[in-house]
């Protein structure tokens, strides 16, 4: 729909430039913008990315990552999870207004040869309010999936039985809150020992942790522990023995993954750094 405008100039005045004209323009659509940007957030759902700033995006990213880990089927594979990471401290919002980027990574390992399935599987199983795409390209098979708060997810095959999955907030106007982080002691305990029992069964010993968590939607958290130790080793797989009980899913020389009872690990050898991560999914 177009909008005539009524225009009347007094008697004598003076047409403004054409780089006046521009001037005016980039003005009333600032005024616009913000008027319409003001009226979503109180009228009814956003219809456009800018209208939800950094906080809330970083929450529905959250709620993201519960679907994602909901949807891979947990009889086949085990999940590692990042932490959220700014990928752009001064992206443009809009052409007046900059904001900020933020992108968590979650690796998710099969067995070598499932790869492109997992993905089907994951374009199958997230729930109906993403839109999603799976395309086949030069470089492989690419998931995409959005959500309704305009969080993007793209999964993509980044090595023999690995999958990258990027949960994008894309460029969000506001200040980046604080964000509450529980200790390493608040962790569960079988994380803990499933992080430190990796690490000692190449007769290490852990020289730093880290702990990450994250509030899943029905008010559990799902928690990553990552115990870490100088050493190398030349063969993992040859290396490395999964306790009894446990489920393998990936056996390389540089990445082993498996399951035992309800926490997946996965342990990674990177030049002199061993590090041995157990995730526990959405628990009390």
């Amino acid at each position: 729909m177009r909008t005539q405008l009524l225009e009347r100039r007094p008697q004598g005045s003076v047409r403004p430039t054409a780089a006046g004209w521009t001037v005016l323009v980039v003005v009333i659509w600032t005024i616009a913008l913000t008027a319409l940007t003001i009226r979503g957030v109180q009228d009814g759902p956003a219809t456009a990315p800018e209208q939800i700033s950094i906080g809330p995006a970083l929450a529905d990213a959250d709620a993201v990552l519960t679907d994602l880990i909901t949807a891979i089927d947990p009889t086949r594979t085990v999940v590692r999870i990042g932490e959220f990471r700014q990928i752009e401290d001064e992206c443009q919002v809009t052409a007046a207004r900059s904001g900020t980027r933020h992108e968590r990574i979650v690796n998710a390992y099969a067995a070598p040869g499932g790869e492109a399935n997992l993905l089907a599987s994951l374009a199958a199983s997230m729930p109906e309010r993403y839109e999603i795409h799976l395309r086949t390209q030069s470089g492989g098979v690419l998931f995409t999936a959005i959500d309704s708060d305009f969080i993007t997810v793209r999964g993509t095959v980044s090595g023999s039985g690995e999958i990258r999955v990027s949960i994008d907030t894309g460029c969000r106007p506001g200040q980046v809150p604080q964000r509450g982080q529980d200790g390493l002691d608040q962790a569960p305990q079988e994380a803990r020992d499933a992080a430190a029992g990796a690490i000692a069964a190449l007769g290490l010993t852990p020289t730093s942790w880290e702990a990450v968590t994250v509030e899943c939607t029905d008010e559990r958290r799902m928690w990553m522990v990552t115990a870490s130790a100088t050493g190398s080793v030349l063969d993992l797989g040859r290396a490395i023995n999964a306790p009894p009980g446990s489920t393998a899913v990936l056996d390389q020389p540089t990445i082993v993954a498996y399951r035992v009872q309800g926490t997946a690990v996965v342990v990674s050898a990177s030049r002199e750094t061993i590090a041995a991560s157990a995730t526990t999914v959405c628990r009390s």
